[in-house]
């Protein structure tokens, strides 16, 4: 196995010269088939054979350099490598016919022959081409298999689901791709990378439980939002994990990927980007000072850290104790407002010491506290976490900011809070 590794890792070392001899082989191969085809074993004289071979592996060779046939890497082959194939192979056999035919001294070489080379030829690298894309995609599934990879359904059959199809067959992602479903009835029971359209967003429930679906994936990035509204709906019904592919742009150059999708957010459904107000209250209180936000990655809080950072504070801090959406608002604030000065801290509310630490490092004189347990029917359920966090964490936050000087302290409250009839509004 090492030597073996060691070899293919020399031969991409000289990716050039191997093509180059690959290439020559094969259409040594392909033109000494074709002439056996024509002329049985030979018995027309070897010395015309070896000549006009000599002068078409040169051809070959002289083609595939000059058309940068050595330099693809053949485990992304596509279209376009093909097109550049055919070029390579016609302009070659265009000279070679012109040569054995009309150049004197040149073994003459019958046109049957030249065709028969051109095909076999073509044919032949194309087949080299997909075998080592098909040995290193499923060399590299076997080295990276993921335990408990994900059963995935794709609403959508167009261009965005087969770009992700795609990306699943080529690299592991922890997900396996068991079917389509499109509303488009021509392409009903049709391939796209192997994986069939089984039938139409209607029969999104049967599907989904005869494939024993774990994951859906919404790739429709041109749908209406009265048509995403309705896929959501159904997608709510079943007891199964969704998310959204949002943007048509990378579709459109191809670059739809796994890491692009996300939850569904409100701009989706409403078809428009939401409006963003601009309060001169707000720019009046917040420009020029140190802003610190709790709950920063939630619901509330990333719209709040949104409009502040509309209204020019001089820094803006982020605590949420949710890693993953609190990266997500610290890169849109970054790529919205680049000027502005962000710090996400990744800081639980009821942990004292590194709330007194990131309030005693920047001091902020703005606090606006969004970070709360919220979904009433799990705060029923979950009553001491509720009063751990909403109240213990509250009162922290205040200690923190009266002992570090804030000048204005927002606690983000609920309608439930008056006369509370549940742990939730009575924390």
């Amino acid at each position: 196995m090492k030597i073996a590794i060691t070899l293919l890792g020399l031969l991409r070392k000289h990716r050039r010269t191997t093509t180059s001899i690959i290439y020559a082989l094969i259409a040594a191969t392909s033109y000494s088939i074709a002439f056996l085809l024509r002329f049985a074993l030979l018995r027309d004289g070897t010395a015309r054979f070896l000549w006009s071979l000599i002068l078409l592996v040169v051809i070959r060779v002289g083609f595939a350099l000059v058309t940068r046939l050595g330099i693809g890497s053949w485990r992304y082959v596509g279209i376009r490598d093909l097109f550049r194939l055919t070029l390579a192979t016609t302009a070659g056999s265009i000279l070679f016919f012109a040569m054995t035919w009309w150049v004197p001294g040149v073994p003459h070489v019958p046109r049957f022959i030249i065709v028969l080379e051109w095909l076999l030829t073509g044919n032949l690298t194309a087949t080299v081409w997909v075998t080592y894309r098909y040995i290193f995609e499923w060399q590299t599934h076997r080295e990276h298999r993921f335990e408990g990879t994900k059963r995935v359904l794709l609403v959508g059959a167009g261009m965005a689901g087969q770009m992700l199809v795609r990306e699943m067959a080529r690299v592991p992602t922890g997900h396996t791709p068991v079917g389509f479903v499109d509303d488009d009835s021509m392409k009903r029971g049709t391939l796209i990378h192997g994986v069939e359209v089984v039938g139409s967003v209607d029969d999104l429930a049967r599907i989904a439980e005869e494939h024993e679906v774990e994951q859906i994936f919404i790739a429709i990035p041109s749908a209406e939002p009265a048509q995403l509204r309705r896929i959501i709906e159904l997608c709510e019904n079943l007891d199964i994990g969704f998310k959204l592919l949002p943007g048509i742009r990378e579709v459109i150059e191809g670059d739809a990927r796994l890491n692009q999708l996300r939850e569904v957010r409100l701009e989706d459904l409403l078809g428009r980007n939401p409006i963003e107000l601009e309060l001169p209250e707000l720019s009046t209180d917040v420009e020029g000072q140190t802003v610190l936000i709790t709950g920063a990655a939630g619901s509330i809080g990333s719209e709040l850290a949104r409009q502040v950072a509309l209204h020019a504070p001089s820094k803006l801090i982020l605590v949420d104790q949710a890693e993953t959406p609190l990266y997500y608002i610290d890169l849109e604030l970054g790529k919205n407002h680049p000027d502005l000065d962000v710090e996400a801290r990744l800081i639980d509310v009821t942990d004292c010491t590194r709330l007194d630490e990131v309030f005693k490092l920047h001091r902020p004189s703005r606090v606006f506290h969004a970070a709360a347990y919220k979904h009433v029917p799990m705060m029923e359920g979950h009553p001491l976490a509720a009063v751990h966090n909403n109240v213990l964490g509250t009162w922290l936050v205040a200690k923190a900011a009266g002992e570090h000087g804030t000048k204005r302290f927002i606690l983000v409250s609920t309608d439930k809070a008056v006369c509370p009839a549940n742990v939730m509004g009575a924390t």
